[in-house]
Formats: C-alpha cells, sequence, structure tokens
C-alpha cells in the first residue's frame, strides 16, 4: 500500500518512524498510515500492534469523515441542495430563498408535512428581519449591517431545526446544484438596488 508520503517514509529509519506513530498528534493521517505501511514492510514486530490500533482508528474516522455529506451517485436517492448551500444563500440574501430550498428538499425527501412549516417560517423570518433593519436604521441611525447578522440566524436555523432534525444527517441524496437559486437571489436583490435607487 503505498500514498504520496510513501517515498518520504521509506527514507527514514525505523526509529524515526516509530517516533512518528508515538507523536501521531503532529503528522497528518495519510503521513501516519504510510509510517506504519514501511515499518511492516520492514518487519518492525513491536510496532505492529500499534499500528493496527492507529490504522483501525483511522479508517474510522475517514469513514465518519465520508458520511458527514452523505452524498451518494445511487439514482433511487432523491436530488437534494445541500445544506451549506442553503445556509449561504440565506445569509448572503435572505432566508426566505432557503426556505423554499428547504421545502423543494422536503418534497424530494418525501417529507411534506414539514413543507409549509419551513415556507411559514422563512416568511415570518425574512418580515421580521426587514422590520428590525428597517427600525434600527430609522431610530438608531445604525450603518452595521444587522440584515446579514440576522440572516445568519435564520440560516443556523434552516440547518440545524429543519435539515438535521427532520431530514438527519445519515440521509443519503444526490447533490443538486443550487446554482439557479443564487443566480435568482443576486437578480432579485439587483431589482431592489434598483427600485431603490429610482427613489
Amino acid at each position: 500500500m503505498e500514498n504520496s508520503f510513501s517515498h518520504k517514509m521509506a527514507t527514514k529509519s525505523t526509529e524515526e518512524l516509530e517516533t512518528i506513530l508515538k507523536n501521531k498528534r503532529d503528522y497528518q493521517e495519510d503521513a501516519i498510515l504510510a509510517a506504519i505501511w514501511e515499518l511492516e514492510n520492514r518487519g518492525a514486530e513491536t510496532s505492529q500492534k500499534i499500528g493496527e490500533e492507529i490504522t483501525t482508528e483511522i479508517t474510522k474516522k475517514k469513514e465518519q469523515k465520508k458520511r458527514v455529506s452523505n452524498y451518494t451517485t445511487d439514482p433511487n436517492a432523491p436530488e437534494l441542495y445541500p445544506w451549506w448551500s442553503i445556509g449561504v444563500i440565506s445569509v448572503l440574501f435572505t432566508p426566505l430563498i432557503g426556505g423554499i430550498m428547504m421545502a423543494m428538499n422536503f418534497k424530494k425527501a418525501n417529507i411534506k408535512k414539514q413543507i409549509p412549516i419551513v415556507l411559514a417560517f422563512s416568511i415570518l423570518f425574512t418580515v421580521m428581519v426587514a422590520f428590525i433593519v428597517n427600525y434600527v436604521r430609522t431610530e438608531y441611525n445604525s450603518t452595521a449591517n444587522w440584515a446579514n447578522i440576522l440572516n445568519l440566524i435564520g440560516a443556523a436555523i434552516l440547518s440545524e431545526y429543519f435539515w438535521k432534525q427532520k431530514i438527519g444527517n445519515d440521509f443519503e441524496y444526490r447533490k443538486r446544484s443550487p446554482m439557479i437559486p443564487f443566480i435568482i437571489s443576486i437578480a432579485i436583490t439587483a431589482f431592489f438596488i434598483w427600485v431603490s435607487t429610482l427613489g
């Protein structure tokens, strides 16, 4: 077995390789694996047990990282907007668009009971953001970007509650491109900016 660190590890002494295993927190996972494989090639039996334990630990970590995204190529899996794309669009533009994207996900995932709930939340939250931002500007003449701060809260709710609690972190899906919602968000924002300049 080899990886990008294998050649470098082959130049090290057995003592240096064993030191890497003892100080594994200071090295990348692939570097540690390469050190273990090199020791195995040299027949270093003293490091065999610890090498097996570390290999098992690293393999489990990699499997867990792989499951975080839950992307799959299975044609039978629903095509959903990734949670991160919903969050980014909600923060940069409005949770209303993020809520619509989440509602479309619920439809694809056959969780239709949540569709009116997430739409109601995104509409009410967007109205609340508009009210608060206008109030702060009028009453306190504040130039702080309150919209983005509040949108961040809305994005967190969409991600932490609607996605994690209703769809679930273990739900496998095909990734749907967020490009169309992103373009629509830019177009809507540009329109409102243009309208505001007319006044």
